[in-house]
Parts: structure tokens; sequence; C-alpha cells
């Protein structure tokens, strides 16, 4: 079953555009799990169902009562979310996060249910891409979670790259984490190529950026998603 992780990033420009996208989801009959700006868990957590998951963007594991700015997980446990992302390249960048920092945040959400998706890809100033994955895949190694494949150069490009370079890539990745987590990809998902990766990575679970967010681009999505389904 096709199961596509929204990252709405700073989120729709209104309400009436987050409730479209919302009904979509809800009665495409399609696993969708979005993951909004803070501002919007309430209006999801609204429309949650068998099919509709709410997921978070980030959450602080370590409750100090110091983090401005950023949002604790006991905090957010109200809404009820079932998954969080953790580790994307742009958290990673921005913030600066360790692999310590990451496998932390693993086991604290672990703790409360949370179900995490690590996003990999990322590359570490002065190791090249292979470097950076075996030590992503490391910290992972003996979490049981969904695993993100990012690669950099397919955010916000609108293209996916060589498919024969991420199958060696999803190779890599399976021998590293065995059956113990479930394999997503992410970076420039949409209509044109979900049926290409599902069929060539053999894998299930997306992460979605902007075509999470446009309406007609993820009306689209979801109809390939539904007859993927029922193939």
């Amino acid at each position: 079953m096709i199961h596509l992780i929204c990252n709405w990033k700073q989120g729709p420009h209104n309400a009436s555009h987050a409730n479209q996208l919302m009904t979509l989801a809800k009665n495409s009959g399609v696993q969708v799990t979005i993951c909004p700006p803070n501002w919007y868990l309430s209006a999801v957590q609204r429309y949650t169902g068998d099919k509709l998951s709410l997921g978070l963007q980030d959450a602080v594991v370590i409750q100090t009562s110091k983090n401005t700015g950023s949002a604790e997980l006991s905090s957010l446990l109200p809404f009820e979310p079932k998954y969080c992302i953790v580790g994307h390249s742009e958290t990673r960048a921005e913030l600066g996060l360790t692999e310590r920092d990451i496998q932390q945040k693993c086991v604290g959400l672990l703790a409360k249910n949370i179900v995490s998706i690590v996003c990999i890809g990322y590359i570490y100033p002065e190791k090249s891409e292979a470097e950076s994955l075996q030590i992503q895949l490391k910290t992972i190694r003996t979490t049981s979670t969904i695993v993100a494949f990012e690669p950099l150069s397919a955010i916000g490009t609108g293209v996916i790259g060589d498919i024969k370079i991420l199958k060696t890539h999803y190779d890599t990745i399976k021998r590293s984490v065995g059956e113990t987590a479930i394999l997503c990809y992410g970076g420039s998902v949409d209509a044109t190529n979900i049926e290409a990766l599902h069929r060539e990575l053999s894998i299930n679970t997306f992460l979605i950026g902007s075509a999470s967010i446009d309406v007609q681009k993820f009306s689209e999505l979801l109809v390939i998603a539904s007859r993927i389904d029922k193939a």
C-alpha cells in the first residue's frame, strides 16, 4: 500500500487551502500522513482517521524549558501525532544536528509510540556522499523506523536523478538496515515519477514536499497512488 508523507514545511497560505488538501487526502482512500507547521496541527488532527494521520516536522525530545522558538514533544502530544520527521536536510544544515542528536530524538519519540521518519542523504562538509551516507546509516542501524533517502540534488529541483544510481543507493541502505526499517524516498516526488520510483526501487513510502501543498499536483498524485494500490 502506498503511503504518502506530506511535508507541508511552512504550509498552505490559508485555512481554506489547507482544508482543500486535507479533504482530498481523506477522500482518496490512500494512506496519507500530513506533517504541517505547528499552527496547523489542530486543523489536521480534526481530519485524521483510518487512512489520514498526523505527523510532526520536528520536536525537541529533551525537556529543558529553554527551547525558545522550538516545540518540545511534551507540548505536541495532545495532538496525537503518529509520526515525526527527524534529521531533514534543512534542519541538519540550519540547526547543526549531530548523529547523537538524531538518535536521541528517535529514542524519545519511540518512548511515546511515535514513529520516526529519519531523513538521510545529507552530505557533511568535507565528507563524500558515500561517507556521509555510511555515517547516517550507522545511526539508524539499530532503530526500527522509516528511513527516507533524500538526495540533496533532488530536493526542490523537480528532478529525481538517475534511477539506476538511486537503486544502487537503496541496495546499500537495504543491506545496512535489513528488515528493521521501512524504506522511503523523498525529493521532487510527484505524479510524473511516483510509479517509476515505486516499480524500480520496490518501495511504497514517499516523502512529498512541494507537490503536497499544490492542490492540482496533490490531486494528480493521489490519483496515481490510488491506481498503484488497486493494481
